[in-house]
């Protein structure tokens, strides 16, 4: 499990065209419904076109998740769209791969951000999974 993480950090980091380290920037987002399950908190680390995505969250108060996801973002000035591959982990024994979608708005300072979606999947028993995304994001 961690070798896959490892490789997911380091893939998405290969892929970026940036080389100027001052772009960065630091994202908190809370999530309602997504990736870390109902409800959660992430981190968010842009690269480039690309963004990071690791966090905490629960599935109705019934176990810890960790969701781990990377994004390729593609820019329309204050709307994007962001098409990605998450990894979802919950504790002690569920592991699911998914395909995620997201429409982004972004305000007009780019100090926040609102985002909605959509996740494709599958548990590691085969099933598919289909869940909507609601979130909101803060740039640091």
């Amino acid at each position: 499990m961690k070798k896959l993480i490892i490789f997911i950090f380091c893939s998405s980091y290969l892929f970026s065209n940036v080389s100027d380290s001052t772009q960065y920037k630091l994202t908190v987002y809370p999530e309602l419904i997504g990736l870390g399950g109902l409800p959660s908190i992430n981190i968010e680390y842009p690269i480039g076109d690309y963004s990071i995505r690791a966090g905490v969250g629960m599935v109705v108060a019934q176990a810890i998740t960790t969701p781990v996801a990377i994004y390729k973002i593609n820019d329309r000035g204050r709307s994007k769209r962001e098409l990605g591959l998450g990894l979802f982990i919950a504790m002690p024994e569920e592991i699911a791969i998914a395909v995620l979608l997201n429409w982004r708005t972004d305000s007009k300072d780019q100090k926040y951000f609102k985002r909605v979606g959509i996740i494709f999947g599958l548990n590691d028993g085969g099933y598919p999974i289909i869940l909507p995304t609601l979130g909101w994001g803060i740039n640091f």
